[in-house]
């Protein structure tokens, strides 16, 4: 199966990453030396540790006027023991970087089948002018095939997409990005409105900062859907979203953000929505149209360059007012407070957070307005209809390894983003919906985590724990002890190719 993964990731990158390489190999001729640290996909786990290393490396340099609350952003980190990542940190710009990333992934658990997948990414990573990066990659995985809400083609067990593929230039009070990339909008690693565990989007973003203030706006077209009444016409679907960030001092940073889905059969880009300083509510209450709009804001504040409390607020529908039976519908919001200790004791993190996002949130009456894209939620990968707490206590051993020790427990109710909509409230006007709904799947889990990369070569994520689960599966009764150890071996491989 390894050699037929490599075969096909031959095939798919040579005929969706043709025309991405001819662009790069076009433009290699006006190339100016310099050194340039890389801006790295932020929902590739051997990457999403680098962001948690920069993230803890913020808090303990105590001066918050570096701090990142829009990714992917450049990592100024220093690699010298891994070989991988010190070839991308120190690429010339004479050079193209090719890489590849073979991967093995596995769970065994308690009242299940043990499962092992093999992925394959790989790529090219280049900067053909000073502040200007280009990165475009594959992905073939063989969970793609398994995974029932994977919307892409199928073929002989695997599937396989271009995951990454952008340029951004980063200037002194402007940084612009275009392709298909990942991004994450807050103070942590996942978003409730914007997350790094979201499908990369095809999508154009600009950033602007001078002094404390920091406007970023993102458009984007999203995975369109086949009409049901007409299956040979498709809904097209647009996402736009724009956020203020607030320096108030170095220790204290305030967002705000505001994003809408749209789309229709036959409907194009929105000259409103795509303008960066409408406020996309206003206008679809003025236009007397259903889109899905999405309002909130989000906070850091940073204690003695030790200590770091964030939080963010997603509300997606709230009731003002209850005249009407409308006005019965429970309010569909989220919320994400996190506290983060550093070195409590020597090289040992302190974590606690507590997760609620309530029923029918990132859903919508018309399905094509839900807030997904490609199979996936584009905010919180926890989803709707639950709340989860959490503590944690982090072991680095250098910084890029670290052992957590996590303790959780979780409610789900029977909620998800995707069901079909329902109004009960229109038919009771005395409608109370308890939180979370339904049959509660409760769940304690109690696990120890190594992630990390093995000195020069490798990267290991491996993660043994045990589940107590009541009503498992929202059956009442149903409770049961399930044992698990999953895991994810990677081997990144790199080579640079001069071009002189």
């Amino acid at each position: 199966m390894g050699f037929s993964i490599i075969i096909s990731a031959s095939r798919f990158w040579i005929q969706g990453g043709f025309l991405i390489l001819l662009l790069l190999l076009s433009i290699l001729s006006v190339f100016h030396g310099q050194a340039s640290a890389q801006f790295m996909p932020p929902d590739i786990p051997e990457y999403k540790l680098l962001y948690e290393v920069s993230e803890r490396n913020d808090i303990m340099a105590g001066n918050g006027r570096n701090i990142h609350s829009v990714a992917p952003f450049r990592l100024a980190l220093n690699f010298q023991e891994n070989i991988f990542l010190k070839k991308v940190s120190s690429l010339q710009n004479r050079d193209l970087l090719t890489y590849i990333i073979p991967a093995e992934s596995f769970r065994v658990a308690g009242y299940s089948r043990a499962k092992a997948y093999e992925s394959l990414r790989g790529g090219v990573i280049a900067s053909p002018f000073n502040r200007t990066n280009i990165y475009a990659g594959f992905h073939i995985d063989e969970t793609f095939y398994d995974d029932p809400n994977y919307t892409g083609k199928k073929w002989r067990g695997i599937a396989g997409e271009i995951d990454n593929a952008f340029i951004n230039y980063e200037g002194k009070n402007l940084d612009i990005i275009a392709g298909r990339f990942s991004s994450n909008w807050g103070y942590g690693i996942n978003s409730l409105v914007l997350s790094s565990t979201a499908c990369p989007m095809d999508a154009f973003s600009a950033k602007i900062h001078k002094g404390r203030i920091f406007f970023t706006y993102q458009i984007g077209q999203l995975q369109r859907l086949s009409y049901s009444i007409s299956p040979d016409q498709f809904e097209n679907r647009y996402f736009s979203g724009h956020r203020l960030d607030l320096r108030i001092s170095n220790n204290l940073h305030l967002g705000f953000f505001e994003t809408i889905v749209y789309g229709g059969v036959g409907r194009n880009i929105e000259f409103a929505y795509i303008n960066p300083f409408m406020f996309f509510h206003s206008n679809q209450l003025n236009d007397n149209v259903d889109d899905n709009v999405f309002l909130g804001f989000d906070f850091a504040l940073f204690l003695k360059s030790r200590h770091k409390l964030s939080g963010q607020v997603l509300i997606d529908d709230y009731q003002i007012e209850s005249d009407n039976p409308g006005d019965k519908e429970p309010n569909e919001v989220g919320l994400d407070l996190k506290w983060r200790s550093i070195d409590v004791i020597k090289n040992i993190d302190f974590e606690l957070e507590y997760l609620r996002i309530t029923n029918r949130t990132y859903n919508q009456p018309r399905s094509l307005n839900r807030y997904e894209n490609r199979g996936k939620l584009i905010g919180h990968e926890f989803g709707c209809d639950g709340d989860r707490l959490s503590i944690s206590a982090i072991k680095w051993f250098d910084y890029l390894q670290r052992m957590t020790f996590n303790l959780s427990y979780q409610r789900k109710g029977k909620g998800n983003y995707n069901d079909p909509w329902s109004t009960p409230w229109d038919e009771n006007p005395n409608y109370q919906e308890s939180f979370p709904s339904g049959a509660v799947e409760g769940k304690w889990n109690a696990n120890l985590q190594f992630t990390g990369y093995l000195h020069k070569y490798g990267y290991l994520d491996l993660n043994v724990g045990l589940e107590f689960v009541d009503n498992f599966s929202h059956i009442i009764g149903n409770n049961k002890t399930i044992p698990y150890l999953s895991g994810r071996l990677s081997l990144p491989i790199a080579m640079v190719i001069g071009i002189d």
